[in-house]
Formats: structure tokens, sequence, C-alpha cells
């Protein structure tokens, strides 16, 4: 790249004092890398000193460099040798968190054999046991507490957030362009429940015409009861709360309003739940890139995991033909479902409602299609399992979770980690059948607002996560889900994400953003929260109305949706949903910013590799911190 410069850089080693400059500046004031950077940038190419003379002279630098050149990241050479000994500490903590995230990601159990079932307390043959597991987890949770690790990150994420802005000032007319340019991307909303996915005056809309409909006709809903004696109970006009289910509390009685319009099984066999689902797939289906883009959702579907609960979905699948090629089910165990069925007498331990969520599914992918026709329809647009956090359910492991799940009969939900860790078991045990049957493996995923089941999750491999409302300010949890590349799902007008709706979810949404979290746009509950036809686009306008994002950021974050989605034809080349950064094996990234983003995310996988031999030299093995919660911050 030909361009002016002073004498005194044309005759020294440039890149060694550009090295020595960051690593300064970054180490001593971090949050002022990005400022600095682009300032220095708009000042050092006004080569002519005209108003126009900034966006000519990026022009001009970029014009010079090859498109397919690595020209999107700056290695701070300087940074290993002088970060010092607590750096290196924290890296090779690090490297062990990474480490024990791998060992549960990678592991492989056997698949049973022939008729072998797998057991409901053992998850099948998965040799790792609980004892195991919770000794590795609180090893996380002490290396997330340790004040060495949450300086490190923080300063690692003030820098990359920084060299971001650095990145911006240099390729952001280039980027801007090159997104123009392109069509629209498809856009996945990642989260959605399946009960609250159309606009409330649709959803009442629906309900008057059911009133006046059928009701006129004296057409029951329940058991001797309409629509209309069912509204006089309530004593007040219904509302849309009153007819939409959240699935994060226990289940309505089929019997009510909110369960004759949210159920699958009740008196009605599901038939308003399908109707209001297959009018929101009539609004995905009516996007394209004329519109803005092509709209796609992963509908949570909640599974009440007691007998005969996998039979009634692909009955109501099949019944209604829900079904829609730009729709896929995500199947949600609710941390709050063994309360309220042990409350019914449906299940009398854990260990049975594992077997019924898990069996029937494992079952029927060593039995072959032809055996169960409807639920072998249903697995077939399934993308993921997801366990979601109960808003103030346990999380604290006692000495209880040491029983085993067929012991656990207590009347109270198990803490997230023992369901996550179980559900971990099993449904290790049905990608190992499915394998066999030759079917793709399911993922996990976690729904959750505090550190400690995010950081659970992170552990047993899960490939995305959604609400994480602590995570913005958890610097150690976001540095790894930066490295291992987690999905992120939020909203911003949702309260369930990003700790609630308004400024400071947008905020937080802004610095994650910077940092390299794959972040992506959800809406997660349009009766409630977006209140309108295309949800997931106004999502996207509020994005770009409150933070100003650029078309490059938008781009980015369309990108993030469908990277690891339940959409293979949406997926870039080379990625993958079960596995971490995929897109490293796959052909080369295409666009300035994904070129970045793997620099980035490589520079920093290298600079911990680099750091934790130097820990080890140095002073041993890196000693274990105190334990402590992960969702507070170390003193």
């Amino acid at each position: 790249m030909e361009t002016d410069v002073d004498a005194y850089f044309a005759q020294h080693d440039v890149p060694s004092m550009v090295s020595d400059l960051l690593f300064e500046l970054g180490f001593h004031r971090p949050k002022d890398v990005g400022k600095f950077m682009s300032t220095f940038v708009d000042r050092r190419f006004r080569l002519d000193g005209s108003p126009g003379g900034k966006q000519r002279s990026r022009t001009a630098v970029l014009s010079d460099v090859p498109m397919e050149d690595d020209f999107s990241t700056v290695e701070v050479r300087a940074a290993v040798n002088a970060m010092g000994a607590d750096a290196a500490r924290a890296g090779s903590l690090l490297e062990e968190a990474r480490t024990l995230r791998r060992k549960y990601r990678e592991h492989q159990p056997r698949a049973p054999q022939g008729g072998e079932a797998a057991s409901a307390d053992k998850g099948g043959s998965v040799a790792i046991a609980w004892p195991e597991f919770r000794a590795d987890y609180e090893r996380l949770l002490a290396i997330l507490g340790s004040p060495q690790v949450w300086a490190f990150c923080e300063r690692r994420l003030a820098q990359l957030r920084g060299l971001f802005e650095v990145h911006e000032a240099l390729n952001g007319e280039a980027e801007e362009a090159e997104a123009l340019a392109a069509p629209p991307l498809p856009r996945v909303d990642c989260c959605v429940q399946l009960a609250r996915a159309l606009a409330p005056c649709r959803v009442m809309e629906l309900f008057r015409r059911r009133v006046e409909g059928e009701d006129a006709k004296g057409a029951e809903v329940a058991p001797g009861k309409t629509l209309a004696d069912l509204a006089e109970q309530l004593g007040r006009p219904p509302c849309p709360s009153d007819l939409t289910w959240d699935a994060d509390v226990p289940m309505p009685s089929a019997s009510t309003l909110c369960g004759v319009f949210s159920r699958i099984s009740n008196h009605a066999r599901g038939q308003f739940l399908a109707e209001a689902v297959l009018a929101s797939f009539g609004l995905l289906e009516a996007t394209d890139a004329a519109s803005g883009g092509a709209a796609y959702a992963e509908y949570r579907l909640p599974l009440s995991p007691e007998s005969g609960s996998w039979g009634d979905m692909a009955r109501w699948a099949e019944e209604f033909n829900v079904k829609s090629d730009r729709a896929r089910w995500v199947i949600q165990l609710p941390q709050a479902a063994y309360a309220g069925l042990k409350e019914r007498r449906s299940v009398l331990n854990f260990g049975e409602l594992l077997e019924n969520a898990f069996g029937p599914p494992t079952t029927a992918s060593m039995e072959g299609a032809e055996k169960r026709v409807a639920l072998h329809k249903l697995l077939e647009d399934v993308c993921a399992v997801e366990l979601a956090a109960a808003p103030h359910g346990p999380q604290a492991l006692g000495a209880e979770a040491d029983r085993e799940p067929s012991e656990w009969t207590a009347a109270q939900s198990p803490p997230l980690a023992y369901q996550l860790f179980h559900a971990w078991t099993r449904l290790k045990a049905l990608n190992a059948s499915r394998a066999v049957a030759g079917l793709q493996e399911l993922p996990l995923r976690c729904a959750a607002a505090s550190a400690e089941p995010l950081a659970c999750g992170y552990m047993l491999g899960a490939t995305g996560v959604s609400r994480c409302g602590s995570l913005p300010e958890h610097a150690p949890l976001q540095y790894l889900f930066v490295l291992d590349e987690v999905d992120v799902a939020v909203s911003l007008s949702s309260r369930r994400s990003l700790g609630g709706a308004g400024g400071q979810g947008a905020q937080a949404f802004s610095r994650l953003l910077r940092a390299g979290v794959r972040v992506s746009l959800c809406t997660e509950d349009p009766t409630i929260s977006q209140q309108c036809d295309q949800a997931l686009a106004l999502e996207y306008a509020l994005a770009r109305s409150a933070l100003g994002l650029s078309q490059a950021d938008v781009a980015e974050v369309a990108l993030n949706s469908s990277a690891r989605c339940g959409f293979p034809e949406l997926r870039a080349p080379g990625e993958a949903e079960g596995r971490d950064g995929a897109g490293a094996e796959g052909p080369k990234d295409k666009s300035i910013r994904e070129r970045y983003r793997r620099g980035r995310r490589d520079a920093e996988a290298a600079l911990l590799a680099r750091l934790a031999p130097l820990s080890a030299a140095g002073a041993g093995a890196p000693a274990a911190p105190k334990p402590g919660p992960a969702s507070s911050r170390s003193p």
C-alpha cells in the first residue's frame, strides 16, 4: 500500500511500532483504543485537507488492498511477554474452561443395540457420571469467579470493542457498499413462543370469530361449556393474555380460555392453537427479499413430559397440517414442568419425566418411520432441544442433587444445572440412536437470564442461548462466548431478554455485538411484546433506530441468525449446527465483516494458547481459585 508517510516511519519497523503502541494503549487505557485509532486514521489519511478528504483517503487505502488478503487484524506481538503472571494465569484458566466444554461437547456415547432402551437413570451408555460432572461444573464456576479471569476478560473485551471501532473507521464505507450491493439476507427468528406468536389484534379476532360462529351453535370447547360460558366466568371482557399461555408457568387447565386457545390436548383437540399458528405461518411466508428479507422462525414447542405427550403433539401437527417450510420446532422443557406434573400426580419422580421426554423419540429412531409415522413427521421438523429456566427457579446444587433422577420425589423442581445434565445425557443417547438411523443430531440449547445456568449450558456444549440478562455484565462468559461462537438470541422488546426492554437492553445488545458475540434478534412473545404482524422486522427497525446500526451491522445480525439455525439451506457453507467454529473448516468467509470477526477470534484463541504455557512455566499448574457464584463480580 503506497501513501505519504513521515520520514521517521519510513526508516523504522512500522509493524513493530504499531504493535507496541497498541499494546501500551490497550494495557493502560483499553477503552480508548478505538477512539484513538479512529481519530488517528481520520486525521492521518485526510491527505488534501478538504471536507471530502476522509472519504477519499479510506477509498484510496482500501483500493490498494486486494479483497482476498487478510487486512482485518493487527497482531499485538509484544502483549504475551509483557502481560505478566496474572494475565498468563487467566489465559491458562480460560483454556481450561474451553477444554471442559470440548469434553462434554465431543463426548460420544454408544448407541443402544437392538431392542435395548436408554435407561431412565443412566441416560443410555453415557460414560460421564454425575459426580464427575458436578466436580467439573464447580470447577468452571470457580474459574469464572477468579479475579484474574475477570480483569483479563474485561481488558480483552474492551480492546475487542476498540479494535472494532478501528475496523469501522478503516473499512466502514467499503462494508456499507458491499452490504448495499448484496440482496437482503434471510432472517431467522430463533426464539418465538408457540402460543404467543400472533399479534394481539389477530388473537382477539380469532376469539370473536369463534364466539360469533361456532359458539352461536352451542359448540362445546370444554365439557359442558362454550366459549361464551368461559368468557363469562372471567367477569370482564377477555384480553390477549387471557387467551395465550406463558410457557414459563405451569400449563393452564384445559377447561379455561387460556387452555382452549393455548393447549394442544383439550376438548377441541388443539384446533384453536393450530389456527393461530397457521396464521403466523402465513405471515412468515408472505415475506421475501422485496419486503426486506425472507423471514423464518424456530417455534418453541413446549413439552409437558407426561405419558403420551409426544403422541399428542404428533397427532396435533398431522391432524391440522401444522407445517411450513419457513418454520421449525425447538422442543422446550420448562424447568417448572416437574413441579406441575408432580402436583397432578402425572409423574412419580424426575426419572419418569426424563423417560417421558426422551424415551419416545429414542424408540422411534430405532423402530423406523413405518411404525410411528406421525411422530417421525413431527421429528423431521424438530431442530433442537431447549431447557428453559423458571424466573425464580432453584439454581444452587445442594446435597439432594446427588440423588439419581428416580430418587428425586420431592414436590419442587430440581435446579436447572441438575436438569441440564440429565437432559444432556438423554440427548446424547438419543443422538447416538439418530446417528445409527442416518438422522441429524439435535443440539442442546438453554434459555436463562442468570449466569449459572448459562455457564452450565456453555460447559455442556449448548450451541445457542437466549434471554441472557446477565451476559452483558459477565465478562468471562461473554469472552468465552466470543471464542467458542455460542449463538445468542435476544429481543429488544421482550422483558425476558437482556434484563428487560428499553434503552438498557439496547445498549447491552450494542456492547455484545461490538465485542464480537454472535448475537441475533428474536421476538420471544409477539402477542405481549411487539404486538404487530411483522414482529421480527420491528426488532430490526428498533435496533437500527435505537443504536444507529449500519447496513453492514444489520447484515451481520441477520447472518448470525442463520449461521447454525434449523434451516440447513440458510447456513453458510461449512457451518454446522453441532460443532463450535465449524466455519473455520469451510470455505473462506466472503464479506469484509466475516473476515474481520474470524480474524479476531483466531487472534484471541492464539493469544490464550501462548499464555497458557507461560503460566505453567512460571508457577506450575494454576491453583484453583476460590469457588464463588458465577453471576457476581469478583472483587
